[in-house]
């Protein structure tokens, strides 16, 4: 071609890739898009050669420019797509990204993605073969200078090449390159605008001179201009979306609120018609308290319980309310153990501890002969005490999560602290996108993006201020709890298990508050001790594994989890705490996401339970009574639940669900596959004795409904031949 063959156009590209990944538009190259297509479109190069590509938005702008020419030239993307520490480190999402926008978009075009290091790509290239050149890898001195030198041998005649990152604003050692290298070769450069690009004409001054000769007048301005143009465009079309998008979300809610309003209206003539219910059940219930106390006493003493017992049965049915038996027994166990021990304030813990709470102010209300006990509800759980109670960054090492839930992803563990908020401007800090922390890890303590992230700059500062401010919150919630003050001893109950959370508190307590703090926790049951010590205590009053099983410890623990649906709150789960303008404190709760289950389906029961529980403390209080014989007979009536439920109780366990929200964040239901066939049951049972399958959170029912006959009940015998083994004599049925 002569001279007179070459004309500069300035093209306005309708750039493809940006259709699968919007965010190029704006990405640190992105200003450079206009002038590569149209330079490349102007030399026509025979062989393109990329090194260093992350999610392409140069890379892209080749393609693009050798599409739209329908060129058959090759193109080629050098790198390891792992990243490193100027570009972040990423997964394989990136590549699998660049791939499938190669594949879509551009696969009519010559394209090669090279997968390794740029040291070892280089043989894959005879000398003076390559026309362009973009470097774009690791941007420190040394790393700039070698890439060019190994690379220079490749370029072929009249080559270009290309250099991102020269502006010394940037602050890399790639801009101090550039001000050594364009001294030795002709060139040109952007300097004010995406970061900086030099163009170099290292092998010959063809283009060199073709460029001067074609550009237009003030061609340097015009791109810069129309590369700011652009991003503010983008900023601005962004921001108009972002509107629409609260406006909808205002109209949306409006209409919610409408809708709520309705719904009230209508739960508001429910709330009166149940009323009206609950006062007829009440007074059936006062006319059949009278007739049961006269018949109580004629009865012989060692037959009064279990007669009383019984009698109640017949005045209201409901699934699974003969739990009310087993929450009596825990409530006149822990009110004895708080009077011996003249504690005057006591704890319960959210979510179980509301309706606790109120079983507790009921049965001491039939105590006319003792001083009642202050109870205080504290909306408390595992998230929104763990990063309160825990000590500098460098010291931790998060045992209270990671002794359970050690397969997690990383924004599970930051939901763990209740910063997931942070999570996506972490992830960016770090270099990842976004979805890299919703991967879910073996082991996540030992993985080395957990190694990463606790020594990384961002989460140390979130970290470290909102572990001062939580803790600070909790202490003036605490203050508010108890008049003023913080208690170096505390008393508290919750349903159990572990005791996570009083671990939580403790750890506070000794951290914020005293070194000689103590707390002591009164449980349902207990099967781990978590961080037992002498000043944490903790008991199991229904049932406790520790040691040396409780009486009536097998049936009890079996679907322990019956004791957590049938306690609900009335509220969200509390996720952390605050300080208003005021300077009191507002507990920041999850979104009520059980309210529904609760209105349709858990509250009608739980309803039924309450009233069961205050019909046998009212009938109790007339009848003296130890507590092996109560323990005898409500043991006979919480075995027939979990050994022998009805098939109502099953199908409305399978309706219920339950929200895990530490550790792992998901939600679980108990719906048991029935296996029909025997095969199935065969294999199942085989796995049973070869592995040891866990068998969910109710063991029973999975054996009836999973494997071979007759396993149920075997393993129905061995855990009432283990109960009575509790006892003494290796009896618990009624006497």
């Amino acid at each position: 071609m002569s001279s007179n063959d070459y004309t500069w156009v300035i093209h306005r590209p309708k750039f493809e890739a940006d259709e699968l990944n919007p965010e190029l538009a704006v990405s640190p190259w992105a200003g450079h898009r206009n002038f590569c297509y149209d330079l490349t479109r102007f030399v026509r190069p025979s062989c393109i050669v990329e090194l260093g590509t992350h999610f392409g938005c140069s890379f892209f702008t080749f393609l693009q420019a050798l599409k739209d020419q329908s060129s058959s030239s090759s193109c080629y993307a050098v790198d390891t797509w792992r990243g490193d520490e100027h570009a972040g480190f990423y997964d394989d999402s990136v590549f699998n990204l660049v791939k499938t926008t190669v594949d879509s978009r551009f696969s009519e075009l010559e394209v090669h993605l090279l997968r390794e290091t740029f040291d070892s790509a280089v043989k894959n290239f005879p000398t003076d073969s390559i026309d362009i050149l973009h470097i774009d890898g690791f941007h420190s001195y040394d790393a700039v200078k070698h890439d060019f030198e190994t690379w220079k041998e490749k370029l072929a005649k009249d080559a270009i090449v290309l250099f991102h990152d020269v502006a010394p604003s940037t602050g890399y050692g790639s801009s101090d390159y550039w001000k050594e290298v364009k001294l030795q070769y002709p060139h040109l450069e952007f300097l004010h605008h995406s970061w900086g690009l030099g163009i170099l004409f290292p092998t010959g001054d063809r283009w060199y001179r073709q460029l001067q000769e074609n550009l237009p007048e003030l061609w340097e301005e015009h791109y810069r201009i129309r590369a700011e143009n652009e991003l503010v465009a983008r900023q601005l079309a962004d921001t108009t979306h972002l509107l629409e998008q609260r406006w909808k979300i205002i109209e949306d809610q409006g209409r919610e609120i409408a809708e709520q309003a309705t719904a009230l209206e209508s739960q508001r003539r429910t709330i009166h018609d149940l009323e009206d219910a609950t006062s007829e059940v009440e007074k059936r219930t006062v006319d059949e308290i009278m007739r049961l106390k006269t018949i109580v006493k004629a009865l012989s003493a060692n037959r009064r319980i279990s007669a009383l017992l019984a009698s109640i049965d017949d005045i209201e049915e409901a699934e699974f309310v003969d739990i009310a038996y087993a929450l009596f027994l825990f409530i006149a166990r822990l009110h004895d153990k708080l009077s011996s021990q003249r504690v005057e304030k006591v704890l319960f813990f959210s979510r179980e501890g509301w309706v606790l709470k109120e079983l507790f102010d009921f049965y001491q209300s039939q105590l006319s002969t003792h001083k009642n006990i202050e109870s205080i509800y504290f909306e408390i759980s595992r998230r929104s005490s763990f990063l309160p109670s825990l000590g500098p960054l460098k010291d931790e090492g998060f045992d209270t999560l990671f002794r359970q839930y050690r397969r997690i992803s990383v924004r599970a563990f930051l939901s763990s602290l209740a910063l997931d908020d942070f999570a996506n401007a972490i992830a960016g800090e770090m270099g990842y996108p976004a979805a890299a922390f919703d991967e879910v890890k073996e082991d996540l303590p030992t993985d080395p993006i957990f190694e990463e992230l606790v020594t990384s700059k961002a989460f140390n500062e979130i970290y470290e201020h909102e572990r001062k401010i939580r803790s600070e919150a909790l202490r003036v919630y605490v203050q508010e709890l108890f008049d003023g003050n913080v208690p170096t001893d505390m008393h508290v109950v919750d349903v159990g298990w572990k005791g996570t959370i009083q671990d939580n508190l403790f750890n506070w307590m000794i951290r914020a508050c005293s070194e000689s703090a103590s707390v002591t926790g009164y449980y349902i049951g207990l099967i781990a001790p978590g961080n037992l010590s002498a000043r944490n205590r903790k008991e199991g009053l229904l049932f406790s594994s520790l040691g040396q099983p409780t009486p009536g410890c097998h049936v009890f623990d079996e679907n322990k989890s019956l004791f957590e649906v049938l306690l609900p709150a009335l509220h969200g789960s509390p996720r952390s705490y605050t300080v208003t303008e005021e300077g009191t404190a507002q507990v920041i709760r999850d979104a009520f996401v059980e309210k529904e289950l609760l209105d349709q389906h858990v509250g009608r029961v739980v309803a039924a339970v309450t009233r069961r529980f205050k019909l046998i403390a009212e009938l109790l209080g007339v009848v003296p009574w130890q507590d092996e014989d109560l323990l005898r007979n409500v043991l006979t009536k919480h075995s027939r639940m979990v050994f022998q439920p009805t098939v109502q109780e099953v199908e409305w366990l399978k309706n219920v669900t339950h929200v895990e929200n530490f550790g792992v964040f998901e939600e679980s239901r108990f719906d048991n596959v029935v296996l029909q066939s025997y095969r199935e049951r065969t294999k199942f049972t085989w796995n049973l004795f070869a592995g040891g399958k866990n068998l969910g959170f109710w063991p029973y029912l999975t054996l009836r409904d999973r494997a071979l006959p007759g396993i149920a009940l075997s393993y129905k015998l061995f855990r009432l031949h283990q109960t009575r083994r509790t006892f003494p004599g290796g009896k618990y049925e009624k006497k």
